[in-house]
């Protein structure tokens, strides 16, 4: 019996040792990250951009440009400083399975020519350039909520030790809402099991490590902060602090006859 009293206190030292914090993640959490809040003027106004801890929502039914968005995000974040860009490191997550290189690299290498001279360089060092700002880019696919959850646990580390990587995009994080339904049965709380451990797991990303995070989802999920019948998900209370203020930044929708579109 004092045997297993011993055991059962190990154990429960071990579990507390695992949820200390390292010098990395201390390091990490005051040396703090770069600002976005220029991340892209033609979304958000002049320094008016999401802050440390922030979440971006792009919301709208398919084909109305969300990803097309994340493009030019994500550029702007990888271009070095003396080009216009942030120089900040990127993480996307693709569920889609959406995710175009060669459209990005098309964007990319526009917004290189506009930052440089006509002329300026030879092919190889545009090149050169284009692979430079892409090796601040780490895309990730996942196939199921359940690799997801995997994922974002995975990338807690990540975050802690590299502090130059400053955004995370999920592209969608939606896809599995379907597929999680037919395994969830009849129950709702199954249903949303994962979805809702993905959520926290966000939250303390978002807390703990100061990334601002960008996360599309399609018409078909559920508005949770208006739904008087379903609680909220982790960490999207509408009374949190500033540091946690969820940005709404568009609701793309199609046109319909005879009215415009909004963005």
């Amino acid at each position: 019996m004092e045997f297993r009293n011993y055991c059962a206190k190990i154990n429960e030292m071990t579990a507390r040792v695992r949820m200390a914090e390292n010098g990395a993640q201390l390091v990490s959490r005051l040396e703090g990250r770069q600002s976005l809040r220029d991340i892209e003027p033609n979304i958000f106004p002049v320094d008016g951009g999401p802050g440390q801890g922030d979440v971006v929502e792009f919301h709208g039914l398919e084909g109305t440009g969300k990803t097309e968005t994340l493009y030019h995000v994500i550029t702007r974040c990888i271009m070095p400083v003396q080009s216009g860009g942030l120089e900040v490191a990127v993480v996307f997550v693709d569920t889609d399975y959406h995710f175009d290189m060669l459209r990005l690299v098309s964007v990319l290498e526009g917004r290189l020519a506009e930052g440089s001279k006509e002329g300026d360089g030879s092919e190889n060092e545009s090149e050169e350039r284009v692979r430079s700002c892409l090796c601040r880019l780490s895309v990730v696919h996942c196939n199921s909520s359940v690799q997801l959850l995997l994922t974002l646990q995975y990338l807690e580390n990540t975050f802690s030790s590299q502090p130059s990587l400053g955004l995370l995009i999920i592209d969608s994080i939606s896809s599995f809402y379907w597929v999680d339904r037919f395994n969830g049965g009849e129950s709702t709380v199954c249903q949303e099991a994962n979805l809702r451990k993905c959520a926290e797991l966000l939250d303390r990303l978002r807390r703990n490590y100061g990334i601002v995070i960008f996360a599309t989802t399609h018409a078909i999920m559920r508005n949770y902060a208006s739904d008087p019948g379903v609680s909220e998900v982790p960490g999207s209370s509408s009374s949190s602090s500033s540091s946690s203020r969820r940005w709404k930044a568009c609701t793309l929708k199609k046109k319909k006859k005879g009215k415009d579109s909004v963005a």
